[in-house]
């Protein structure tokens, strides 16, 4: 009896270990059969497979709102700034009507950038992100704009639409009612089209962490930002010297130049050529990141340069606000540098070619 247990015992072990085997690979095909389901039926229904976190959309509206408030302080829109909010409340007398009329400005700034917004959503709606902005046509055409844009903010010229069509956006604002500050509230973007639109093209690249309502998120928050310093002018007097103006534009026309080689490399894939490299992008990243430090430091000079600053003592020297800009621009050009030798990147995968 002793005897026939063990073999018993061998034949029930062989037995449920066979049937374990069988079980686990068909409890996993199940499972895999179960969740192609659940993406097909959300592909069908054109449910987003993962719905925007609000935490995503928390940091696009505060990264949008500063950059539109950053946008003020580009060269152009800073001058203009003065003049718009004077022509605004020319025939105002009191503080309540000067607060109505920028107010009114402001909203209308917020209506025309939403609307672009919800049109720029609903074109990603209908074509699909991924084949609206994967195309090789869409990205060789935001490559030669964001190059000719970082090449006039560097001084080459100066890029602007042309004189006819403000002029004539800006006779019809001359009313002073709500539809000439709305059409007034047009002229803005179109006029300043050179300072603003590198910045909306940053805020629209970063609206695809949150799917289909980024862009109109983006520029909603964008515009209140805009508006803000018209609402409250004291805000324009955070930076004074022009030399903290042309340092932005210069900035922004280093930054210009590193988002058109992304497009281009974009188009680069799209059009399976094979010119850009992981390794040949990051050299050309390097570089530019490199000699904005060197231009901070005040070893380059553009053609727009204002006058050297001086100390008290009537030397010249580097301004606490370019030093740290400087600071900034080597340690990531440093950081950039193991990349070329196929070294992970994590800070900036999203924008490399792969």
């Amino acid at each position: 009896m002793a005897s026939v247990l063990p073999q018993h015992s061998e034949a029930i072990t062989r037995v449920a270990t066979a049937s374990a085997t069988k079980t686990v690979p068909a409890v996993h095909a199940t499972t895999q059969q179960h969740e192609k389901a659940i993406v097909l039926r959300a592909a069908s229904t054109g449910v987003p497979a993962s719905a925007p976190t609000t935490k995503a959309v928390i940091i696009l509206f505060l990264e949008a709102f500063i950059a539109g408030l950053l946008a003020m302080f580009t060269p152009y829109m800073y001058t203009i700034h003065p003049f718009t909010t004077g022509y605004l409340t020319r025939n105002v007398k009191t503080e309540r009507g000067r607060l109505s009329k920028t107010l009114q400005y402001a909203a209308a700034l917020a209506v025309i950038f939403t609307a672009l917004g919800l049109l720029v959503s609903g074109i990603i709606k209908v074509t699909g992100v991924n084949k609206f902005t994967e195309h090789w046509v869409f990205n060789v055409f935001f490559f030669r704009i964001f190059l000719m844009l970082g090449i006039s903010f560097l001084g080459a010229f100066a890029f602007k639409l042309p004189a006819s069509w403000i002029n004539a956006i800006a006779e019809k604002a001359k009313q002073n009612d709500l539809k000439g500050i709305f059409i007034m509230a047009l002229t803005l973007p179109a006029a300043s089209f050179s300072s603003t639109f590198p910045i909306i093209g940053l805020v629209l690249l970063q609206a695809g962490s949150v799917p289909v309502i980024g862009p109109t998120i983006g520029l909603f928050a964008f515009s209140i930002g805009l508006g803000l310093p018209f609402v409250i002018p004291s805000i324009m007097k955070l930076f004074k010297s022009k030399s903290v103006l042309n340092n932005i534009k210069v900035i922004l026309g280093f930054l210009c130049l590193m988002i058109a080689l992304k497009f281009m490399s974009k188009a680069d894939v799209a059009l399976e050529l094979g010119l850009i490299s992981r390794e040949l992008f990051i050299e050309i990243w390097l570089g530019l990141w490199a000699l904005m430090g060197i231009y901070m430091l005040g070893y380059m000079k553009l053609s727009h340069d204002t006058e050297t600053e001086r100390n008290i003592y009537g030397q010249e020297y580097t301004s606490l606000s370019r030093m740290f800009i400087a600071m900034g621009a080597f340690i990531f050009a440093v950081y950039l540098l193991p990349g070329i030798w196929g070294a992970p990147l994590h800070g900036v995968s999203g924008f490399l070619p792969h």
